[in-house]
This record gives C-alpha cells, structure tokens and sequence, in this order.
C-alpha cells in the first residue's frame, strides 16, 4: 500500500471509529430531565415557556436497544412526574428514526420545540442537526459524544455528579440564547 493510500486509510478509519464506539448515557434519564427543565428557563427569549405546551421530539432507532431503552426511561421519567417549563406543559412525543424519510418535514410536523437524540447507530446525526439549526429546535441529548457532533446541550458524569455541557456554536446556529448565569454553570465547548 502506498503512503498516501495509507494516509487515506488511516483518515478513514479516525472518522468511522468514533461513530462505532458506544454511545453511552452515563446519567439517568430522570435527572436528564429535570435538569433540561432548568436549562430551558434560562433560556433568554423565552421560547419553551411562551405556550401552554413544549414540545419535546424524543428521536429513537427501534433495532437499537439502547436507544429504545433511553427513549422508554424519558418517557418513564416525564409519566411519573410530568415537566414543566414555567407554565408551559413538556409533551413528549417519540419518533422511529428508521421510519422518517425526511427528518425537517417531521420535525416541522410535530412542533419539535427541543429535540432529545437517544444513541443510534447507523443515522446520520449531523443531518439531524442540520434539521434542528434550519428550525431553530434545540437539539439535546443524554450521550456525551453528541455534543461534539454539533447537540447543543448534552449530559455527563465528573465524579459522580451529573453536569451538562452547551456548544455555544450550536446554539447560535440553532438560534437559541442562554443567560450568561447557566453558562458559567456548564461546561462550555465551540
């Protein structure tokens, strides 16, 4: 094998690799939400508490275990006590990625406010992103490495505490402004 065909093999494979690893969610759901709920009434405009309801898109893959079982503990986690922002209601609303031809169009459809990714494997996140930042939905998700891929809000364990991460530049893409108070309680990342 060539240099250069090495070089190329060895591009590949660092990008092909992560997306293989598992996609872990190391803090439970229940606590995922309750902590979304804070962070969506710092958010400035006021967009998730302006109506009577928020609705909150819970992207799943039914041959994905994980992420089925991600997607029942939110679930879970809203029916034994139901979420609010401010006064507004959070309404969950699942959706099988593998049954969505164009994720925008069903984004639009539902009216996706916020839109939580539960691990998938074999979807490609960046075009759900790119769904969310051309609605201005807020993307969020339990598996750390999502953040990385552009979510704009993602959750972690650092010494058996959970905290939350915000990538600032999805959230200007996203459009979504957070006060300058959360942000010095986040762990921030561009």
């Amino acid at each position: 094998m060539s240099n250069r065909n090495t070089k190329l093999w060895l591009g590949f494979l660092m990008l092909v690799i992560p997306a293989l690893q598992a996609q872990v969610v190391k803090v439970p759901a229940d606590i995922q939400m309750r902590l979304m709920v804070k962070i969506l009434a710092y958010e400035r405009d006021h967009r998730f508490d302006s109506d009577n309801f928020t609705n909150v898109v819970v992207l799943y893959h039914s041959k994905v275990s994980g992420s089925v079982a991600a997607k029942d503990a939110v679930i879970n986690a809203h029916t034994q006590s139901p979420l609010k922002v401010n006064r507004a209601i959070i309404r969950f609303i699942p959706i099988d990625i593998s049954t969505v031809g164009d994720i925008g169009e069903e984004l639009h459809r539902q009216g996706a406010r916020v839109v939580y990714l539960t691990p998938m494997r074999g979807v490609n996140i960046g075009a759900i992103i790119n769904a969310c930042r051309a609605q201005s939905i807020l993307s969020v998700s339990g598996v750390y490495d999502f953040a990385q891929f552009g979510a704009t809000i993602s959750f972690d364990l650092l010494d058996n505490k959970p905290k939350f991460i915000i990538n600032t530049t999805s959230a200007k893409l996203e459009q979504v402004v957070f006060s300058s108070d959360l942000l010095k309680l986040a762990t921030v990342i561009e």
